[in-house]
């Protein structure tokens, strides 16, 4: 359903572009990276999210110091079918 809001989008970054997108967020370790971060994070993924699933969410966040975990309606792309819910979580993550 999100794909129409997405493939504008696509087109304009090109083929190129999304294919090294994708080789380099396959070479992140969050959860490394995580350990490192001394200010407060929230990750957020969603409940039914085959490339970040719930488990993960929650590990991420443990890996942090200050992490906290956040698991919303939907599936991956969360942030545009709920542009509203996922406002109010930033919100709040700001403020901590």
């Amino acid at each position: 359903a999100v794909l129409p809001t997405l493939l504008p989008s696509y087109a304009r970054a090109g083929t190129g572009r999304l294919v090294r997108y994708l080789r380099s967020a396959q070479a992140d370790a969050p959860e490394e990276t995580l350990r490192t971060v001394s200010c407060p994070v929230t990750v957020a993924g969603g409940a039914r999210d085959a490339l970040a699933p719930p488990g993960w969410i929650h590990t991420l966040a443990r890996r942090a110091p200050h992490g906290t975990p956040v698991v919303l309606p939907g599936a991956h792309a969360f942030p545009h079918a709920d542009p509203h819910r996922t406002g109010r979580v930033l919100t709040r993550a700001r403020g901590s």
